[in-house]
């Protein structure tokens, strides 16, 4: 008999991808020497490869894996500095996965001691159970253990004065496995009635200057790129991109820029229009150029190239202000965008109330070219001999005998000899129409969609933030640096920031929640300004807090 092979095949067919993350140690406790050597390493298994993988420290500060590391399914970070939850983020394919581990890393303690009521208390945060004893009455050890979170013991122990002797000091020692620890010398309760005297003077000095000189809001971009942290629509971080490397094919040279006027100007910066020398193919270009004041603080510059580092990793839409270029080197920070020759959609549909029509048949029927036309000159000029002489006086141009569809070739006929004589833009004297509104509320909702394809929430869509262009071309912006909120009312004051209330959701008002839906929230208030040209919204409160929308110019 002839011998049978046969060999037995296991497949796993898998209906999406995995990601797999096993953690060496999910908790750990270690003192600050042995942390500068210790590594934090988690094995990887996948399908498909990580496209992604990132650490994120107790400081919500992220620093990349390393391709290198991650390609062969290994991840560490090695040498972490802080006690807290640090997390590992990875992206395979449509798969997000994040990992979390609590490191506590034993350093000094921080013993704080003050009297109260001739009875001396001193408190210390300890990551590991700690023995409690005080030099000079070692017998006293009146202690108090709360248990915290992990890696944090709060512990507290008192002394009378009574067991102190005037011309003695009172220390509170502290022991544990990873040390030993003496708090400095502790003066007797009269000498720290003198100095407490001094300090509640202190502390009543700070306060009134606290409420003298309020702290300066900082600045921070509206527009926010998120990752994504669990299920939820909820469940997200904001991207700290201070760490990312800025990519220097986006620089551009200063010496090539010209600062022209201003176009608006906030409490952290302006913007300004400018001519770009030798940007792109063009010779020379108008460009909007953001910065910060002369007097500004430095987390405010962190601010600026954050966002710019977060822009380069955004990418170009036909319907988004769309970063060009910037000049990081010698000098201020400059980051420069397209410019928008016609400003905001909000006061460019308030400016144009008067060329509103439903359609451009009815603007004709109606006023005979005046709103659509205003060179034209009374009602005489509606009668086909007229608008053929003032086209270009040419003999052998015949106007059509009817209305309807001949009405709309005659008037793009007109049109041409109105622009050549008005010195007018074509835009700035056409008609507005019912079209042109859906047309902005189109292009908004398609910005809208690539931000979110992005992973981008604005928080401060308005038509203040779309911003018009040439062929009625509009663009979301963010420009919220060059405003002046202070003065403005349409941001409210909420506890010690200014807020866009008319255009938030109410999880945004009363959580500080902001997600895509917030932004949904937002475009509906949008619609609104667009379809009433510009009106806004007085948002009353009735007595069974039901609220209840007016019109408002």
């Amino acid at each position: 008999m002839s011998a049978q092979l046969s060999i037995l095949t296991f497949l796993r067919y898998l209906a999406e991808g995995f990601v797999n993350v096993d953690l060496d140690q999910a908790n750990k406790t270690l003192s600050a020497r042995e942390a500068s050597d210790y590594c934090v390493r988690a094995t990887v298994s996948s399908h498909p490869l990580p496209d992604y993988c990132a650490w994120e420290d107790p400081d919500a500060k992220w620093s990349d894996c390393g391709r290198r590391s991650w390609r062969n399914r290994k991840a560490a970070l090695c040498g972490p500095k802080k006690s807290g939850q640090y997390k590992l983020h990875l992206l395979a394919g449509r798969r997000r996965v994040t990992k979390t581990m609590d490191l506590c890393v034993a350093d000094k303690p921080q013993i704080n001691c003050r009297w109260l009521n001739a009875v001396l208390w001193c408190e210390t945060v300890s990551p590991v159970p700690t023995n409690i004893s005080w030099k000079l009455c070692s017998e006293l050890n009146n202690t108090v253990k709360d248990s915290g979170p992990f890696c944090k013991w709060r512990i507290n122990s008192s002394l009378s004065t009574a067991d102190v002797p005037q011309d003695h000091f009172a220390q509170f020692c502290l022991n544990s496995s990873f040390g030993y620890w003496i708090s400095p010398r502790i003066a007797t309760a009269g000498l720290e009635i003198g100095i407490g005297v001094l300090l509640v003077a202190l502390i009543v000095t700070g306060l009134l200057l606290l409420f003298t000189h309020r702290k300066k809001p900082q600045y921070q971009s509206q527009l926010q790129m998120i990752q994504m942290t669990g299920p939820s629509d909820n469940d997200y971080i904001y991207i700290n991109f201070k760490d990312f490397q800025y990519d220097q094919k986006w620089e551009f040279p200063r010496e090539n820029l010209q600062l022209g006027k201003e176009l608006g100007s906030g409490a952290f910066g302006m913007v300004v229009q400018a001519t770009a020398i030798g940007m792109g193919t063009l010779g020379a270009s108008q460009v909007a150029v953001k910065m910060l004041k002369e007097k500004h603080q430095e987390v405010e510059e962190e601010a600026l190239m954050s966002e710019l580092k977060m822009m380069t990793q955004v990418g170009n839409h036909n319907n988004i202000v769309n970063l060009l270029g910037a000049c990081t080197g010698t000098g201020p920070i400059y980051l420069i965008f397209q410019f928008c020759c016609y400003g905001d959609l909000l006061n460019y549909l308030k400016n144009n109330r008067e060329r509103y029509h439903k359609s451009l048949t009815e603007a004709f029927n109606n006023d005979c070219f005046s709103s659509l036309y205003p060179d034209l000159q009374s009602s005489d000029s509606c009668s086909p001999r007229n608008l053929q002489i003032s086209v270009d006086h040419n003999e052998d141009t015949q106007p059509p005998a009817t209305g309807g569809q001949e009405n709309l070739a005659l008037l793009d006929l007109t049109a041409q000899g109105i622009y050549k004589n008005s010195g007018k833009q074509p835009e700035e004297l056409k008609a507005l129409t019912y079209n042109d509104l859906l047309s902005f509320a189109h292009q908004v909702a398609m910005g809208m969609e690539f931000l979110s394809s992005r992973n981008c929430i604005h928080r401060d869509l308005a038509a203040r933030n779309v911003l018009v262009t040439k062929d009625r071309l509009v663009k979301i912006g963010d420009f919220g640096l060059a405003r002046d909120i202070n003065n403005d009312s349409n941001y409210v004051v909420r506890g010690n920031v200014r807020l866009p209330v008319k255009w938030m959701a109410p999880e945004s008002i009363f959580h500080g929640m902001y997600t895509m839906k917030s932004d949904t929230w937002a475009y509906g208030v949008l619609l609104w300004e667009i379809f009433s040209l510009g009106t806004s919204l007085l948002l009353l409160q009735s007595k069974k807090g039901v609220h209840v929308i007016h019109e408002r110019d």
